[in-house]
């Protein structure tokens, strides 16, 4: 992500980074908030917070036994050299132009081929897919990249759970409001909505849902298998 001129408006919500700290978020909603922290002292400071207190209930918890050799295989395990990391492709934030690589988003980097490309979805708008990758096991949660050209309109939609978006570059109005890079948005089955790319650049947005998206025109709805969203 760009370096931010000033930090986030808009952050996650107290129960979501409590979920967050707890390992209760699913696989793409986890990738979006990580992505939300990087660059959101607000909420890092809250996170920080909500983990101090698991960290706390854990240690109030009765202990459990263990194992007998479990002490040896923990020292086996320190001492072996930690993997090194793959190389991340060439062109691993090609997609991205010139927003430095989130780091949440470097697993998918690493891939083969990278993040991938850019696929047409309709005039003004390209989508990225990141989850679920094809073969991959999925927990009904799904991550994908969305860029939109200056003036686009997604079409109207509710949805048929949760959705949460970070804003990378560029920004986006709704009835919500206006997002910014960094900033995080929050949706549930309640929310209906038709976020418009500002005036100036592309808006590139790194979105989860947990299912899929409820779109309200006819041209939207048969698009819909397609996009996978």
């Amino acid at each position: 992500m760009n370096k931010l001129q000033h930090p986030p408006v808009h952050h996650a919500a107290e129960a979501t980074l409590v979920c967050h700290a707890a390992g209760g978020l699913d696989a793409a909603s986890r990738v979006v908030v990580a992505t939300h922290l990087h660059g959101c002292p607000h909420c890092q400071e809250l996170a920080r917070l909500a983990e101090a207190v698991g960290g706390q209930l854990l240690d109030e918890m009765p202990p459990e036994s263990l194992s007998p050799d479990a002490l040896a295989y923990a020292l086996a395990r320190l001492d072996r050299p930690a993997p090194a990391a793959p190389p991340l492709p060439p062109a691993e934030s090609a997609a991205l132009g010139d927003i430095a690589l989130p780091p949440a988003l470097l697993p998918y980097a690493r891939r083969p081929g990278g993040l991938g490309r850019w696929r047409w979805v309709a005039p003004g708008i390209r989508h990225i897919r990141l989850l679920p990758a094809p073969g991959e096991a999925r927990d009904g949660s799904t991550l994908y990249l969305l860029k939109l050209a200056p003036g686009t309109k997604v079409p109207e939609h509710g949805h048929g759970g949760n959705e949460m978006v970070c804003v990378l570059a560029g920004s986006y109005s709704d009835r919500l409001g206006r997002f910014g890079p960094g900033d995080l948005a929050e949706a549930d089955a309640n929310v209906e909505h038709q976020p418009v790319a500002d005036a100036g650049e592309d808006c590139i947005c790194l979105i989860a849902t947990t299912a899929p998206l409820r779109f309200h025109g006819r041209a939207a709805r048969l698009l819909q298998p397609v996009l996978g969203f």
